[in-house]
């Protein structure tokens, strides 16, 4: 799948937790896949639905101005 991932062993206080390739490779995909397909979705809205003009930049910055 999306990585080589063998399997994971991890004692707790009473018993042992085995985790399979499986399992490792689905959490390394929503860990990694979600957050990186979410990003380019608010970026593609962002392009689309924010209206950026020159005239907006040079009034925000010198709104920015006179507050400092």
């Amino acid at each position: 799948m999306l990585q080589n991932a063998t399997r994971f062993e991890a004692a707790t206080s009473w018993h042992m937790v085995k985790q399979s390739a499986n399992t490792l490779n689905a959490l390394w995909a929503t860990f990694n896949l979600v957050g990186t397909v979410g990003s380019l979705l608010a970026l593609v809205i962002f392009i689309k639905f924010y209206d950026l003009t020159e005239e907006k930049v040079k009034e925000m910055s010198l709104s920015n101005q006179t507050l400092n």
